[in-house]
């Protein structure tokens, strides 16, 4: 039996664009975290030590100049069971990403004055369980620092306040513009998931 182009047309591809609803670059979640909990792993990165990176994870100089630490579960395991939540009911309502667990380490990330991130994604198709959603939840008050700018998708400019999560699809552009002045610092987590899906 041969099937005909307009067969294949009609029941499988439409032929012209269909009209969907644009999904959103990023989700809010005020309060996200409390005071206590923001202290809390600030301390834990001041005790372990922060390391300093200014290239990428790929190795490409000049793409990023910040400060980190990683913090484990055991070090803080309430935080990883609400990120990973909130993170579940997020993806279901807006994306419909399919994921799968938490694989990296959170990271306490520091900016200093001068610091900053260049566009990016966290997405990464080359690994077989790579990011599929992203959170930044800001540790300290947006009057701790002036710059420091969290834009995503190119055009929306986020501000938090401390303990405001803000968590996007891994494969969404986003940067940090330079800080000025004080120091912006922020927990960043990664939701897995499989290739393409």
């Amino acid at each position: 039996m041969t099937v005909s182009n307009s067969y294949v047309e009609q029941k499988i591809l439409y032929p012209i664009p269909l009209l969907t609803q644009k999904s959103p670059s990023h989700a809010i979640c005020k309060g996200f975290f409390s005071s206590d909990d923001c202290e809390t792993l600030i301390a834990i990165a001041q005790a372990k030590g922060y390391r300093y990176f200014d290239q990428s994870r790929y190795g490409e100089p000049g793409k990023v100049r910040v400060e980190t630490c990683e913090i484990s579960p055991s070090e803080r395991e309430s935080v990883y069971a609400k990120v990973a939540r909130e993170a579940v009911m997020i993806n279901q309502q807006h994306w419909q990403l399919t994921i799968t667990g938490i694989v990296d380490p959170f990271r306490v990330l520091r900016y200093g004055e001068g610091y900053w991130s260049r566009p990016h994604v966290d997405r990464d198709y080359r690994l077989p369980d790579s990011p599929k959603i992203a959170c930044i939840v800001q540790l300290v008050a947006s009057t701790d620092f002036i710059g420091g700018v969290l834009t995503i998708a190119e055009t929306d400019a986020v501000t938090l306040e401390q303990g405001d999560a803000v968590f996007l699809p891994a494969h969404e552009i986003h940067t940090v513009s330079k800080v000025g002045k004080g120091t912006r610092i922020v927990m960043a987590a990664w939701v897995h998931g499989p290739v393409l899906r």
